[in-house]
């Protein structure tokens, strides 16, 4: 009986210390919750203004001289001798190539041996038909019989003239392929690229070389012309270089369509006004007014904005509390981004410590 009466008390007090846990652990949490609202997060705001925002699009492309041709072979032959390489500085008239052409060469011989056989023949005809001209006269022939010896006569003789004609057309084409065997640079530059080695065939436009002209550098762009404000030709636009982003002046020099492309693209070449440590062949990048500007815009950094699933928000400060409020974006450039609606002109807005508070957690500001 008493071993009952200790199951009964037992039973009746487990509901009791479960009760007691439920109502300690729920204090504790709700004492906490209390804490974490009173503590007060550090956090750094600014303060946003309505001004100007200019937003600008980054355009990559390489450097090039304002002149830059690919020198081809414009015969068939072997290399000789490439006389150029890489990096080599050369002149208008430099021979950078030498390609060996027996074929051409022959050529030359032949048509010069064919014209020296012509002319001999046309002295030979001359003299044949004259004499014939001559046998009609003495032979007392009728004037129609003397007319047609020298009609035949000089038939004859303007086919054999016809014939030189046309072996010194000849000549002349294989003297001028024979000269292409001495190949050289079309204008003063540098050697950006060498496409060949000595010893190999080469044909017609087959590539040889790459040239630039170093005298001015430049970079050619094509840019979504809806994504770009229009720019007038002698507008000041800043490149940036290397992995510093050292900012060079350039001028844009031309503005156009980009050739056979269905895209509403616009050509843009850019004059690099500075020389100095930039080479032909190097990525920059162009800086250019985005079609956007803000005349009235909140602005905001980029850094400050959070995203939460599909929406935006930033956090403001309001009687010392920390308020999450969503925000609509219009262009982020350079770390900057223009808010189009959720913040007003003087609100601030938390830029350090938003990643640590909540919505309505206490705050407090410093500089």
């Amino acid at each position: 009986m008493q071993k009952k009466h200790k199951i009964i008390l037992a039973i009746s007090i487990v509901p009791v210390i479960i009760a007691g846990s439920i109502l300690v652990f729920f204090t504790k949490r709700s004492m906490a919750a209390q804490g974490a609202e009173e503590k007060r997060y550090p956090v750094k705001t600014i303060a946003v203004q309505p001004g100007v925002f200019v937003p600008f699009g980054e355009y990559g492309g390489f450097v090039q001289g304002k002149d830059q041709s690919i020198v081809s072979s414009k015969i068939n032959g072997r290399l000789v001798e490439m006389k150029k390489y890489d990096g080599d500085i050369v002149h208008k008239g430099d021979v950078i190539a030498v390609i060996n052409a027996d074929e051409l060469a022959q050529q030359v011989v032949n048509a010069q041996k064919m014209i020296s056989s012509l002319e001999d023949t046309l002295q030979d005809t001359k003299k044949y038909y004259e004499q014939k001209v001559d046998e009609a006269k003495d032979d007392d022939a009728s004037k129609e019989v003397v007319s047609s010896a020298k009609k035949l006569r000089s038939l004859q003789v303007q086919s054999v003239q016809n014939s030189i004609v046309e072996a010194q057309g000849n000549l002349q084409l294989a003297q001028s392929f024979a000269k292409e065997t001495i190949v050289r640079a079309p204008f003063d530059g540098v050697i950006v690229r060498t496409f060949q080695e000595s010893s190999q065939i080469v044909g017609p436009a087959t590539p040889l070389f790459e040239i630039a002209d170093m005298s001015e550098l430049q970079v050619e762009l094509f840019v979504a012309k809806d994504a770009m404000l229009e720019l007038p030709v002698n507008a000041r636009v800043d490149i940036l270089i290397g992995e510093s982003k050292k900012v060079l002046v350039g001028t844009v020099t031309s503005v156009g369509k980009r050739a056979q492309s269905s895209a509403q693209q616009a050509r843009i070449t850019v004059k690099i006004e500075e020389k100095t440590n930039v080479q032909i062949g190097q990525y920059v990048t162009v800086q250019l007014p985005h079609n956007v500007i803000y005349d009235d815009a909140i602005v905001i950094p980029e850094d400050a904005i959070l995203q939460k699933y599909d929406e935006t928000f930033v956090f403001v400060v309001e009687n010392d509390r920390a308020i999450m409020r969503k925000i609509d974006l219009g262009v982020i450039y350079d770390g900057k981004a223009a808010v189009t609606s959720g913040i007003s002109s003087g609100e601030h807005v938390i830029v350090e410590g938003m990643h640590t508070v909540r919505d309505r957690y206490y705050v407090k500001v410093y500089d």
